[in-house]
This record gives structure tokens, C-alpha cells and sequence, in this order.
């Protein structure tokens, strides 16, 4: 109740196609992941949460395959539901942050640019990240997404990533997810 109580003196409100975080409402994700990247079935779990109110926001799905031509028909398929229904939400693949970028320069439909984050950069090279990575994100969801709000990242902190991954540097788990956080602060994602 407390954290509660603290969290109600400091809105944190983000906007992509969507707006999440104005005191009052709650927003969800929904995730139509299938074990084949089947397109079809993805398309049918969107369809069922839709149907459930979830997805207000993302649509994100974590693909089996992490290639560009993969997620490129992921993402077709999920801003198909989307722009058929003039849905206001956002999409996202859920791979790594280049093949996202290298996806979307090619005309895939970009929403959110998701990358899981450290607070170390040992941490992040666990991941295959460097800061550049994120910078040119961020940079490229500005110019090619398609999203009306000024957030285009989303990222998770993999907690406990930092101590499993041997990257904490004898900082315990409450210290390094503090420290996921500043450095996603740093570039004002969607969603953490």
C-alpha cells in the first residue's frame, strides 16, 4: 500500500499510439506468441485478446526466429490487424534491437523498438548491446515508426540478469535493477 501511495505523487505518463499511465486506467500487453511463428495463429491470438480488452499497450510478440525476413512477417501480420480495425495501439517484436532496426529500414511497419537492458555494460554485452545500439534505436524509431507520441522503446530489465550473467560487480540485484533503470530513463521508452 505504500508503494502504492508514493507512486500516486509521481505519474509517470508515456505516449506512443496510446497513452499508459494517467492515474485511473491500466494498460496491458498482449502477447500471440506461437512455437512456429505461425502467422496465422498469431494473427488469432490477437484477434482473442483483442476480444478480451488486452493489447492497449502493445502487441508484442517474441518471435522463435530472429531474422529480418521473420520479423518482418510477424510485424506485417500484427499491423494488419491493426490497421484494419484502426486499432489505437502499437506493435513490437520482441528480437534483438538490430534486427528490429535492419527490419524496419526495410519497410517492415515499426511501433515500438524493444531490447532487454542491464545496468552494467558487462550486462549489456551479455545481451550483444552497446549504447549505440539504443541511440540508433531510438533514432530510427523517430524517423521510420508509427507512432503518434514521442516514446518509441520498450524495454525489460531481465531481473537478475546482472548477478547471473556474473556482471553485477558485487552489487546486489535491488542496486543493479535501480541501475536498469536509470539508463533506461536516460532514453524515455514507452515501457519498462
Amino acid at each position: 500500500a505504500d508503494l502504492i501511495y508514493g507512486a500516486k505523487k509521481m505519474p509517470v505518463i508515456k505516449k506512443a499510439n496510446t497513452t499508459i499511465g494517467i492515474p485511473g486506467t491500466f494498460s496491458a500487453r498482449l502477447q500471440p506468441n506461437d512455437t512456429r511463428d505461425d502467422v496465422q495463429s498469431i494473427a488469432a491470438q490477437i484477434y482473442e485478446g483483442l476480444s478480451f480488452g488486452v493489447g492497449d499497450a502493445v502487441i508484442g510478440v517474441n518471435p522463435v526466429t530472429d531474422d529480418v525476413e521473420n520479423l518482418s512477417r510477424v510485424l506485417d501480420t500484427i499491423y494488419g490487424v491493426i490497421d484494419k480495425f484502426n486499432i489505437p495501439t502499437q506493435g513490437c517484436v520482441l528480437a534483438h534491437v538490430t534486427t528490429q532496426i535492419e527490419a524496419i529500414r526495410r519497410g517492415a511497419p515499426g511501433g515500438l523498438i524493444f531490447q532487454s537492458i542491464c545496468g552494467s555494460e558487462k550486462g549489456l554485452k551479455e545481451f550483444g548491446v552497446e549504447l549505440a545500439m539504443l541511440d540508433e534505436a531510438r533514432a530510427v524509431g523517430a524517423e521510420f515508426n508509427r507512432i503518434a507520441g514521442e516514446n518509441c522503446l520498450y524495454f525489460e530489465t531481465g531481473q537478475g540478469s546482472a548477478l547471473s550473467a556474473g556482471a553485477n560487480f558485487g552489487a546486489d540485484q535491488v542496486t543493479m535493477e535501480a541501475r536498469n533503470y536509470g539508463l533506461a530513463r536516460h532514453y524515455d521508452p514507452f515501457i519498462v
